[in-house]
Parts: structure tokens; sequence; C-alpha cells
């Protein structure tokens, strides 16, 4: 559905086994419990499939730096957010890097122990996107994200380039966002929150959009009815595992 790999045929796959310059990589699968870290919450599953990416022979090869917000930059969105009275989000986009910039280099993954439901057996793909498990994979989820915030009117930080601001006619401030790997954390004026992320929304699946309530970077941040923010950090601090020693 998003167009992450191509599937090859079974005459296609058996060509590219007997190349010598073909990368494959295998993938595997990688389970969790996504409620780990947040107390008294039942068990929920979570299953990621990933390239093996220290099989990547061309690892060193392509940038993969990719930038995260600071603390400052994110108490910096929460003070503003409180002082000039706008309405705090929280979005968190799903299968982020199965939606960024396309995989130019040619690379074919080997399905997981078990296969793949509804392939043949040996059938390979061919990446289209750099999924989890490549070095690269972040940047290039990053350059979509940040290329499409500025297309949605936003304008990068000289500070910071994961944080973005959003200015009216009259150059007053009516938005402000930052960014931190598939999290995006803002606010915006009132009369702004219909056109605040029309175009971001658009081009990237959001698994959840929260306003005023809401967890990011494991910090519950919410807003009481006369305005003031409170961060806690009470779920993440219950759910740490305790050694003996």
């Amino acid at each position: 559905e998003l167009d992450g790999v191509e599937i090859l045929s079974e005459e296609e796959s058996a060509k590219i086994e007997k190349r010598k310059d073909a990368r494959i990589i295998p993938m595997r699968w990688i389970r969790t419990n996504k409620n780990e870290s947040t107390a008294n919450s039942d068990f929920l599953a979570k299953s990621r499939m990933v390239a093996i990416g220290f099989r990547d022979k061309c690892l060193g090869q392509y940038r993969r730096d990719a930038p995260t917000i600071s603390k400052l930059a994110e108490y910096l969105i929460l003070v503003i957010l409180c002082a000039l009275g706008f309405i705090s989000v929280c979005g968190d986009i799903k299968n982020a890097y199965f939606q960024g910039k396309d995989f130019e280099r040619e690379v074919y993954l080997r399905q997981p122990k078990g296969g793949l439901r509804g392939l043949p057996k040996g059938v390979l793909m061919r990446a289209k996107k750099a999924i989890y498990g490549f070095a690269e994979a972040a940047r290039l989820f990053w350059l979509a994200l940040r290329d499409v915030f500025i297309e949605d009117g936003w304008v990068q930080s000289k500070l910071e380039c994961v944080l973005f601001y959003h200015w009216d006619e009259e150059g007053q401030l009516r938005g402000i966002a930052g960014t931190h790997v598939d999290d995006v954390l803002g606010g915006f004026r009132p009369d702004f929150e219909d056109a605040a992320f029309t175009k971001v929304k658009q081009r990237f699946r959001f698994g959840k959009w929260e306003k005023d309530e809401f967890v990011f970077r494991r910090r519950e941040w919410k807003r009481g009815p006369d305005g003031e923010g409170r961060i806690t950090m009470r779920s993440y601090a219950m759910g740490v595992n305790t050694l003996k020693l």
C-alpha cells in the first residue's frame, strides 16, 4: 500500500540470485511490547519486519545523519504554546520510513525465515524505500518530512533545523512545530487550526493526532483549563525495571 518494495517474479529473482554484483539483504521480524516502559499497561504486541542492515555491503558510503529535536527546542515550543494561548498538538507518523524519499540505489530484499504470506518461496523484493534497518533510512524520511513542511508554508529555524515557524501576512506567529524522528510536536492559534498542517497530513499517514493531552518523548503533557501546561514522567518512571544487586 505504501509502495515500499517491488515484488519480483520467480524468474527475475532467480536471475538476480545468479548475479555476483547483486546486493541482496536478508530480512527478519522484530517482536516487541509497545507498552514495555509504561506502568500498569497491558501487553501490546508489535511486529516489524526490518532489513538486516549490517549485511549491507555499502555501509559507510551514504549519508545517514538525521536531526532530532533538542530538549531546549522542545521546551521552547511548550513555553510559546502557553504564553500565546496556542492549541497544542502531537502526531505520530505511521510506518514513517516507508514514506521517506525514494531509495535510489539497487538493493534487493530476501524474505524472512518462514517466508511472507502470498509470496512463493525464494521470491525477492526490490527496495523502493529505505525501510527500517538501512543506515540512511532515517535521513531519507527526515528529508521528505522537511520538504513537505516547507511546501506547507513553514519556515525552518536557522538555530535548529527541526524547528519550524508559521507566520501570518502581518508577520505574527501563528504556528510552531518541531520533529523528532516520526513524531511531530507543535501548536497554533485557534484560527489557524484547519490550515496548519494541511499538506503534511495529506503527504504522511498519521497513526495518531492528539490535542492538549499527549505523550511526547515519554513526557506526559497536559493543558489545564487556565491554559497552564504541566509535564510529568510518572508512567515512564513507574515502568522502569528494578535491578537486584
